[in-house]
């Protein structure tokens, strides 16, 4: 095979080389339809201006273009998308260029398509989560400056000035967030901060499995190397901590040791992936087994995730009532108790 660096390079690689990483959706669409065009009997060369014109998503219609221009010039499918390698995941080159040599490419994008749309229902649920807290939270700020309005005893003036500091704080706290989070240290700072928090930590560790042991399988049942597949399926954990520990584990598998001996060492690594890969390699089902873990890991991250806002509801209704009633007592003591004690002598 041609090595990628001695291959041709056109002039609409070049071009089209700088674009950004291509969307999730966008991937599992053009794995779903690769494919369907592959088991239909379409060779590459015609199934990819299909997909190009099929697609929505400008940066893959560019990058399928692309391709096809650098297939028509005599390179293969992973190297011309590895020309590419700042719009395609790693793992997603290699499973593809491991398809191609071995004739499986229809097997290899359907698994592909399955993986990224479980990461899409993961990834949306997890924003479902994030957003109907919100929302009540929101509300609920809207409940309280209303009350502080009616019951202040300045009324407009005390309320607004609350109001003022507290969203500007609010939104002084998010743009600190925002800004913090996109650098290294700040993504690094919040993945050891989920991995701190107990409720936090289990949720994180569970999609972080579910991730690593799905990918991981993908990539063996691709004939891809062991060592390869680990480095690989551990940076889409999505979890700086998680992917640093379990990226170690390919050094004592490179010197000899099984999956199952070296995963012993990461401690982010739960009991259930530990006992199943045992099991599975004693039992030679060790792909079947990573695929089961994801499954059950995947099942529980979205009851959970769709339970918190079953979780967050009563506890903002109580801290929205407990401020209610210490507000009116406030107002109830301070205007008519008080004033009636003091007429009276007390």
């Amino acid at each position: 095979m041609t090595s990628t660096k001695d291959a041709p390079v056109s002039k609409k690689t070049q071009l089209f080389a700088g674009s950004g990483r291509i969307k999730l959706k966008s991937l599992a669409n053009f794995s779903k339809q690769a494919a369907i065009s592959i088991r239909a009997g379409l060779t590459l060369t015609r199934a990819l201006p299909l997909l190009a014109r099929e697609s929505k998503d400008r940066r893959l219609k560019n990058a399928i273009n692309g391709v096809q221009a650098d297939i028509m010039q005599g390179s293969t499918l992973r190297e011309a998308l590895q020309r590419r390698a700042s719009m395609f995941p790693p793992m997603f080159i290699e499973m593809v260029g491991a398809g191609e040599r071995s004739g499986h490419l229809e097997e290899v994008f359907s698994r592909l398509a399955s993986y990224f749309d479980m990461r899409l229902k993961l990834r949306r649920a997890v924003v479902r989560a994030s957003i109907y807290p919100a929302i009540q939270l929101t509300m609920a700020y809207a409940v309280l400056c209303l009350i502080l309005i009616l019951f202040s005893s300045s009324r407009w003036a005390t309320a607004m000035t609350i109001a003022t500091y507290t969203v500007a704080s609010a939104v002084c706290l998010g743009a600190a967030y925002y800004f913090f989070a996109r650098t290294r240290l700040g993504r690094a700072v919040w993945d050891r901060v989920l991995l701190s928090l107990p409720l936090l930590r289990s949720i994180t560790l569970k999609l972080c499995m579910a991730r690593f042991s799905r990918s991981l399988a993908m990539q063996i049942e691709s004939a891809i190397p062991m060592t390869e597949a680990i480095e690989r399926a551990a940076l889409v954990t999505g979890n700086g901590a998680v992917a640093a520990s379990l990226s170690r584990i390919s050094l004592p598998v490179r010197q000899g040791a099984s999956l199952a001996e070296a995963i012993q060492s990461s401690r982010l690594v739960t009991p259930m992936v530990r006992e199943v890969l045992t099991i599975g390699e004693e039992t030679g089902s060790f792909t079947e087994s990573l695929e089961r873990v994801a499954g059950i890991y995947e099942e529980d991250s979205m009851v959970f995730l769709e339970s918190i806002p079953k979780f967050i509801a009563p506890i903002v209704a109580i801290i929205v009532g407990i401020v209610v009633v210490y507000l009116y007592y406030q107002v109830y003591f301070v205007h008519y108790l008080k004033p009636l004690l003091e007429s009276v002598g007390i």
